[in-house]
């Protein structure tokens, strides 16, 4: 059943294109953050904390931030997709219209 709606529903592709190029940037902000705190937790590692239970908890919390490493720009490229794909969705969803 084709029902037309009694409105416009109007998608900006610029601005949801922006937003990817915006995710992206915060991405590669946030992937050399946690690799500047790994780097510094190294440091703190080889230069003076190396045994204990501070040592210990050095390097579980080590082992976590590496856990990190690569997360956001695997969530920035699922973002990119799904806009991608909502927008190609609306795009054969309205062609009827052009």
């Amino acid at each position: 059943m084709n029902e037309t709606a009694n409105y416009d529903l109007l998608v900006d592709d610029d601005n949801l294109s922006s937003l990817i190029e915006e995710y992206q940037r915060m991405s590669s902000v946030i992937e050399d953050k946690v690799t500047s705190l790994s780097e510094s937790l190294d440091r703190v590692w080889a230069g003076a904390i190396q045994s204990g239970k501070t040592a210990e908890n050095l390097l579980v919390f080590k082992a976590t931030v590496g856990t990190l490493k690569g997360e956001t720009s695997e969530l920035s490229a699922t973002i990119r997709t799904n806009i991608e794909s909502y927008v190609s969705d609306m795009d054969t969803a309205d062609s009827y219209l052009y």
